[in-house]
């Protein structure tokens, strides 16, 4: 198949991108010995590393093209001896569940010892979890406080093999983003790129603390945090003394000048779980969001806004709705904003333009905080 210049133009930076990648993986041991693997979708083509190379020293000219069935469009030019004529990855059919069962944009193989052991601490666990980790926020949909889970299928002679294990642990468990091979390593994916960098970095983090907390301390990373005494809370105990310390504090007698004006909540993973935001917030400014733009459309406040969310629809033209966005026709714009706007939902995009239109479709809006936006929607007054 030719592609056409812009194809071209996209998987020329893919290609580009995947080898950059895979010298820093190379660095954090994940993809030593020709081991490991990467694939970027873009637009409709995904371009995919191949088999059996040396990862760190992997050219743009190495990696293959495949449509979205998983069909070669595009073979690698070959390298003169001793290099191998190029092979197709082994991780495929487990690369193409991942673009498939998760609209992944981008998926991570990586052969990381600190997976390996994961998948270990229990050798007949079928999942690994942890939870009250500071760096479980970087997975999506996934808060401190909440279960960070991970499922883990048993390895197989050959990689391609993996695949209905691995199908079936992604429809299993929706909310991983992740899935661990024993003995072996794991695969990790995102909406992006850069979304799957950033989960594969904090997976291996989790992996990691997991394994040292139990070897180091004797800590179960599976089990909430205990806190401590409220004696000690603060490290300051019930007399008054500093925690560790002889002489007691000196008190400040309140008065009311020393009462807090305002507090300031961030609701993700704190006061309330990271699933209240997906479970409860997205559904409710989904529904209330046409009837906001149809009510306030020619207000001056609206259409800033909306500047501001046509200049990210420019950027994410993909993306349903995206081109109807920049329609002059109320009736289009307002159907393209809301179908882009729930694709910005779906893909769990951090955007400040996202925030406030969700704030803003509440009836009583008035640049609320997200945590006082929240109350409201359950039914207390705001």
């Amino acid at each position: 198949m030719q592609l056409t210049l812009q194809q071209m133009s996209a998987t020329d930076e893919a290609k580009s991108l995947i080898c950059e990648l895979c010298r820093n993986f190379y660095q954090l041991g994940w993809v030593g010995g020709t081991g490991g693997g990467m694939s970027v979708k873009t637009g409709d083509l995904i371009v995919m590393a191949p088999s059996g190379v040396q990862k760190e020293r992997m050219i743009p000219e190495d990696m293959f093209v495949l449509d979205q069935q998983g069909n070669v469009l595009v073979n690698p030019i070959p390298r003169p001896s001793p290099y191998k004529p190029p092979k197709l990855s082994e991780c495929s059919p487990l690369f193409m569940a991942a673009f498939e069962l998760r609209s992944a944009g981008a998926v991570m193989h990586s052969h990381s010892l600190n997976a390996v052991l994961a998948t270990l601490i229990d050798p007949t666990a079928s999942e690994f979890t942890v939870t009250n980790l500071e760096m479980i926020k970087g997975i999506a949909g996934h808060g401190y406080y909440d279960n960070c889970t991970v499922p883990i299928i048993e390895n197989t002679a050959r990689e391609c093999e993996l695949t209905d294990r691995l199908r079936q642990a992604i429809k299993d468990y929706p909310k991983s983003q992740a899935v661990l091979v024993r003995r072996h390593g794991v695969y990790v994916w995102g909406s992006t790129w850069i979304q799957a960098k950033t989960q594969a970095e904090c997976y291996d983090y989790l992996f990691e603390a997991a394994l040292k907390m139990k070897a180091a301390v004797g800590i179960d990373a599976s089990q909430p945090a205990t806190r401590a005494p409220a004696a000690v809370a603060n490290g300051v105990a019930q007399n008054g003394h500093a925690h560790g310390s002889e002489r007691p504090t000196k008190r400040h007698k309140a008065s009311a000048e020393d009462a807090p004006r305002a507090i300031v909540l961030d609701i993700e993973g704190t006061v309330a779980p990271i699933s209240f935001v997906y479970d409860v917030l997205f559904p409710y400014a989904k529904k209330q969001l046409t009837a906001y733009l149809e009510k306030h459309w020619e207000s001056a406040e609206l259409q800033a806004e909306l500047q501001q969310l046509q200049a990210q629809a420019k950027e994410h033209q993909h993306m349903p709705g995206a081109q109807d966005v920049l329609s002059a026709n109320k009736a289009t714009a307002i159907a393209g904003i809301q179908a882009f706007v729930e694709g910005l939902m779906r893909e769990d995009k951090k955007l400040t333009i996202l925030k406030t239109l969700q704030v803003s479709s509440h009836p009583n809006a008035c640049k609320l905080p997200l945590m006082l936006f929240a109350i409201c929607i359950t039914g207390m007054s705001c």
